[in-house]
């Protein structure tokens, strides 16, 4: 999302602040961990054994025990000319996927490698999937295959578990926002997820809109549903489902936490209004049964303006 957003900050701080979602008081929500500091960027948050793992722009991966949470640094990734690092995804055996966006590739650290003395990015930072324009979400289905949305650029693709070369799975099916004053209207492809029926999620931040992709044998596109769109889900970025299909997200421009129904009723389940101070700019995040785990990309936009303490993670629990 650095791409577009940079350039507009020093604008954007002058954007009205979105009024206050409806909440429901459902949900815990606590400060886990700070990372780096007032000039990190966080876009992802993974999790494998009990441990979460994020990687800022600059290509630093961190590892966090939610149990003692300070944030250790366990490998660097190569950071190409005008990459920055946004979505990130655990496979079965612990090795982390991480998508740079500006060229499109997806890189992949061995688990066992994470926090060696010798970590070199030459050798344990390895290409594993290219062609994956904008890459920004990602996600794995339990057959293997790997989902990219691709942030700006109006696509979902797919490799198998092998990765190599990306393939488009849907496009041009979700239209920009017509609000120009929105700096984060780009990203028509935010975010990915699954659900139990093979089926494929992808937001539009600048719109609200969660969008299921149905999933046909031999991994083929069916109908393209919109599942909701919403002043609720303005800034909709990370998605996760849960039980029953529920489906989980980010809005990144109004501060805020809210579960999906798989019919589209909303409830929001935190925000800002309610949580001040916890929420800024809430991008990625990952489920731990109740518990959810949000990356605060800590951009002074929307209900976040004028704010800047630095990249976080929150942890929030539900009943």
């Amino acid at each position: 999302m650095r791409k577009l957003l940079l350039p507009l900050l020093a604008a954007a701080a002058a954007c009205a602040k979105p009024a206050p979602a409806p909440s429901a008081p459902m949900a815990t929500v606590t400060l886990l961990t700070t990372i780096g500091d007032s000039t990190t960027h966080i876009e992802s948050v993974a999790m494998f054994g009990g441990k979460l793992y994020t990687t800022s722009w600059a290509g630093a991966i961190y590892e966090i025990d939610p149990a003692a949470p300070t944030p250790r640094v366990v490998g660097q990734l190569p950071l190409p000319k005008g990459c920055g690092y946004l979505g990130e995804v655990a496979d079965s055996v612990g090795d982390l996927l991480i998508a740079c966006a500006d060229s499109g590739t997806i890189w992949r650290v061995a688990h066992d490698r994470l926090g060696a003395a010798n970590f070199d990015p030459k050798k344990d930072a390895k290409l594993f999937i290219t062609g994956a324009g904008h890459a920004n979400g990602l996600t794995i289905a339990p057959d293997g295959h790997v989902w990219i949305s691709g942030g700006d650029v109006d696509a979902m693709y797919h490799t198998g578990p092998n990765g190599g070369k990306a393939m488009v799975f849907a496009e041009h099916f979700s239209p920009l926002s017509a609000d120009t004053t929105m700096p984060v209207r780009g990203y028509v492809t935010n975010g990915a997820a699954v659900d139990s029926h093979g089926n494929i999620y992808t937001m539009n931040t600048g719109t609200g809109t969660i969008w299921r992709l149905e999933m046909l044998a031999d991994h083929k596109l069916g109908t393209v549903t919109k599942v909701v769109e919403s002043p609720l889900l303005l800034g909709a970025d990370g998605v996760v489902v849960g039980p029953g299909d529920t489906l989980y997200a980010n809005a990144n421009f109004r501060n805020s936490f809210a579960k999906v129904s798989p019919t589209g009723a909303i409830t929001v389940l935190a925000s800002d209004s309610t949580n001040p101070g916890l929420f800024h700019f809430p991008a990625e995040l990952v489920r731990d049964g109740k518990t959810f785990y949000l990356a605060n990309l800590n951009f002074p936009l929307g209900a976040n303006s004028g704010s800047r303490p630095g990249a976080s993670i929150v942890k929030v629990t539900l009943p």
